[in-house]
């Protein structure tokens, strides 16, 4: 990666970043990935990477690693990457509030919904980019220009960075 702190990650870290933005658990990742022995140890890592990283979950690390072109695109082919989709406003307040670094029950305080609610929209969020996690959301909204993301470490457009 090559903005602030993501251009210092080992090989093995864009690995687990990898394996991140395709939505694996730390389970998964134990089970998929010989680099971790344990469910335990996967979950080590990813707080480790976190931290190092200074992303405030796994869905903003992988907004900053597909903006960073870490992440090269989903993990199977969506239909939002070749026709631009129509997302509702409610959705991409979602999903710009993860790339934020909004957890997604912050995200639902501030939308003011009910968690029956919030679950529905992020189950038609995933139908709407053809995607199976969250985290993939995030690369298709990424790669698509559905969200801004502002990597760490980066430099203001000139537009906000200059004084009035």
């Amino acid at each position: 990666m090559s903005n602030g702190v993501l251009r210092d990650l080992t090989i093995k870290e864009v690995a687990l970043i990898n394996l991140i933005a395709a939505g694996l658990t730390a389970r998964d990742i134990a089970h998929t990935s010989s680099a971790y022995n344990s469910t335990e140890a996967a979950r080590k890592a990813i707080e480790h990477l976190l931290r190092k990283t200074g992303a405030g979950h796994r869905l903003q690390l992988t907004a900053w690693a597909t903006a960073a072109k870490t992440v090269p695109g989903p993990v199977r082919e969506s239909k939002a990457l070749s026709c631009a989709p129509k997302i509702p406003p409610r959705m991409l307040e979602i999903l710009q509030g993860w790339t934020d670094g909004l957890a997604t029950e912050e995200i639902r305080h501030g939308l003011g919904t009910a968690q029956d609610s919030m679950d529905t929209y992020i189950r038609t969020l995933q139908v709407h980019l053809d995607v199976d996690s969250p985290e993939q959301a995030v690369v298709v909204a990424v790669l698509a220009g559905l969200v801004h993301v502002a990597l760490p470490g980066a430099p203001l457009p000139a537009a906000l960075g200059s004084a009035p």
